[in-house]
Parts: structure tokens; sequence; C-alpha cells
């Protein structure tokens, strides 16, 4: 680590200043933004989603699940799938015969 003079600083003398510059950086969850107006980070999420579905296709949406499903199933097996299939039939069912 270097400081502005140019001269090097220990690693233990720059991660106290890292930690004293960062001792006040939750405050802006109890001030404002996202941590204080779910409506603001739905909306930035939201932008956000739509940014890259123009930039980069649907495409890119299309791989991540991708993946994602192939780590779940090599995680915890495709009995997982099927599982989560009956859970949800049954939660319909319940919900259908409420009404």
């Amino acid at each position: 680590m270097s400081t502005r003079s140019g001269r090097r600083q220990s690693g233990l003398h720059g991660g106290r200043r890292i930690g004293e510059a960062r001792k006040g950086s939750q405050e802006h969850k109890r001030v404002g933004g996202f941590g204080a107006d779910s409506e603001l980070a739905r909306r930035a999420g939201k932008k956000g989603i739509e940014v890259a579905r123009r930039r980069y296709g649907d495409r890119l949406f299309s791989e991540r699940g991708r993946r994602g499903g192939q780590v779940t199933r090599d995680r915890y097996g495709s009995e997982h799938f099927s599982e989560l299939g009956r859970r949800g039939a049954e939660a319909r069912r319940r919900k259908a015969q409420q009404h």
C-alpha cells in the first residue's frame, strides 16, 4: 500500500485506515438510499434488468437460468425438482379447496 507521498504503509496500518473510513458506511441504510426506500430499490433493480436485457438480450438470462439449474441439480440431485413440484401441486390443491 502506498500513501499520497508514495511511501509504502504496512498492511496493518493501511487496514486500520480503511476500517476507520468505513465506520460510517452503513449510515445510508438508516438515513436514505435503498435500505430506507424499498420502492426505490425495486425500481432501480427493474431498470437494471431492462438495461441488461437491451444490452445483452434475453439469451443472457436463459444461460444464467440454465447454469443455475445445472448447479442445483448437481448439488441436490434431480429428485429435488420432483419434490419442489410435489410441494407446489399440494399448495395449489389446498388453495383451490379454500375457494
